[in-house]
């Protein structure tokens, strides 16, 4: 019986370094929709207090232009409640009067008056004009 090195048979294939590589690069292919599609689902989530709150200020604003003042007392809750949903989870809760001024500041994209906070807080617990606490008869206003 002959060699192998007399018959010249058909020596092995050279061994392929990246076994799979066509296979590998085909998935990355397939699932990269898939991740981008979930990058933007968590993006959308996380975004939905930003929703929420554009929502409940435009029936604020839709409510202000039917002169319901009532309205305004309702911003500092607004502004509190998104505060307390942002995706970042910041200590607000606790929060009020130059801390929150800081913190609204810190947030904010434009300046606010130096005594924001404050003007919040008269807004959230000052008495109403239909109030019992404002008596008809009082020289100056609640």
């Amino acid at each position: 019986m002959p060699s192998c090195r007399t018959c010249r048979c058909r020596q092995p294939s050279a061994i392929c370094h990246k076994p799979g590589a066509g296979r590998l690069y085909s998935a990355c292919w397939r699932l990269t929709p898939l991740f981008l599609a979930g990058r933007a689902l968590y993006r959308w989530h996380r975004d939905r207090y930003l929703r929420l709150a554009r929502a409940a200020l435009t029936t604020l604003e839709q409510r202000l232009a039917g002169a319901d003042l009532n309205a305004l007392r309702e911003l500092p809750e607004l502004l509190k409640r998104t505060a307390l949903s942002m995706p970042q989870r910041p200590a607000v809760a606790s929060l009020s009067g130059d801390a929150w001024q800081q913190f609204l500041q810190a947030h904010s994209h434009v300046e606010l008056p130096a005594d924001f906070s404050r003007q919040l807080a008269q807004l959230a617990y000052a008495p109403g004009p239909n109030s019992d606490s404002c008596p008809a008869n009082r020289s100056t206003p609640c």
